[in-house]
């Protein structure tokens, strides 16, 4: 047992500061947004979300933050343009970003960051695993070397399949960022979802490997059977 772990800190002090948060992302970028006002440092809080009725805190926020708040609402015709947001800070000069949200917008943000060459180091971001480039659906998992197979729900992660059925896996973070648990597909009917950023993009076309704590595996476009993923673990 430890003590809390604080993996999404905030460097005060930064000439400027903006927040990204989409959907459930703002639990991690509200308390970050109240710390920046207390000390009156220069930030812009950016809320993003499909609707008004699903944005967490929506009403609070905008009162607390004022000017320094824009919402963008998917509904409402205003949603996030990553791109434009990203030189928009870059037109401004140094500025931090810090975001949470899900793996599109951030993978969007992230390539832009890099296109426009800006700091490696002022773009900060913290990960959930239940984002990905496709809707969850269920999945068959084999592991011919063990003679095990199982079904993955649309509930339940791979790892946690695995260790269901005694697959014992190596992980720590569970949010697709430290790389502890990758396990090599051998054989996939149907398609990879990347939902890590412990790989890179190069990695994720080109390795065999995956990361069990939040990747999964979905059907082919021409098929309605699930998806079978054929695996080996360390």
């Amino acid at each position: 047992m430890t003590q809390p772990l604080q993996n999404f800190p905030l460097r005060i002090g930064a000439p400027r500061h903006v927040l990204l948060a989409g959907g459930i992302g703002i639990t991690a970028i509200t308390e970050t947004a109240r710390v920046l006002r207390r000390v009156k440092a220069r930030y812009t809080l950016v809320y993003v979300g499909r609707s008004r009725d699903r944005m967490a805190y929506l009403e609070e926020l905008t009162e607390i933050h004022g000017g320094d708040i824009r919402v963008h609402v998917d509904d409402e015709g205003t949603s996030l343009d990553a791109g434009a947001l990203v030189d928009e800070i870059a037109a401004d000069g140094p500025t931090e970003l810090y975001m949470c949200g899900p793996i599109r917008l951030m993978d969007a943000v992230r390539r832009r960051w890099h296109d426009r060459g800006l700091p490696a180091a002022d773009l900060r971001y913290e990960t959930f695993g239940n984002s990905g480039w496709y809707e969850p659906e269920e999945f068959v998992v084999s592991i011919p070397a063990l003679g095990i197979e199982t079904t993955v729900g649309r509930g339940r992660s791979l790892l946690e399949a695995l260790e269901d059925i005694g697959a014992e896996v190596i992980s720590d973070c569970r949010k697709g960022e430290c790389g502890l648990c990758q396990i090599r597909v051998v054989r996939v009917e149907g398609r990879i979802d990347h939902r890590d950023v412990f790989f890179s993009d190069e990695q994720k076309k080109a390795s065999p490997k995956m990361c069990a704590c939040v990747s999964r595996a979905v059907r082919a476009p021409s098929t309605g059977a699930p998806a079978v993923l054929t695996i080996d673990i360390p």
